[in-house]
């Protein structure tokens, strides 16, 4: 039967995000997350350039429609950034340098010693030193 649902299964990704996952009756899966699938059934259709689910307290497990807005990317940043959930630093999965080793450029030296010592290159060094990157240091 056209249209009909087979087996909606709600799942943790496992980035903190809860998914809805529908399985249709030849195997066709569809998934949204479910902050996403609340706006939608409660507010509706966001509205152009305000297309982000974005959650007020910054916890992506707290799905409760008054905890939740569409908004723009911007916001989404933004709230990320207030509420600390922005990974920075050492946090970030592809982070060549350490807080201790900025510190270490920071206080002096030659660029190219700092390239060999941490096997980075060159403007890693430099955005490093002049606080471009790891700003939080």
């Amino acid at each position: 039967m056209k249209g009909q649902l087979i087996r909606l299964i709600l799942s943790d990704k496992g980035d903190g995000y809860w998914v809805w996952n529908a399985v249709g009756p030849f195997g066709r899966r569809e998934q949204m997350h479910v902050h996403r699938a609340v706006l939608f059934a409660f507010v509706g259709e966001p509205l152009p350039g305000k297309d982000f689910a974005c959650h007020s307290d910054g916890d992506s497990r707290h799905n409760e429609l008054g905890n939740l807005r569409w908004d723009t990317p911007q916001s989404n940043s933004d709230d990320a950034t207030v509420h600390g959930t922005r990974p920075r630093g050492e946090q970030v999965k592809t982070a060549k340098l350490t807080e201790a080793a900025v510190r270490k450029i920071r206080a002096g030296g030659r660029t190219k010693d700092h390239v060999c010592e941490f096997g980075v290159a060159e403007v890693t060094i430099q955005k490093a030193r002049n606080g471009e990157t790891w700003k939080h240091v």
